[in-house]
């Protein structure tokens, strides 16, 4: 229960940030798992 409701509070952060910053947030998103996934760190999915 603990796990998803950590879920649905990422979702819900997540939704906060897309409504506030718009497509500026999703090309920093891109951008930061970019260079996770480069340094093989988290988000490298």
């Amino acid at each position: 229960m603990i796990d998803e409701e950590r879920h649905y509070d990422q979702y819900d952060n997540e939704v906060d940030n897309l409504d506030r910053f718009g497509k500026e947030y999703l090309a920093l998103q891109s951008t930061e798992r970019g260079r996770a996934r480069a340094k093989g760190g988290p988000g490298a999915d």
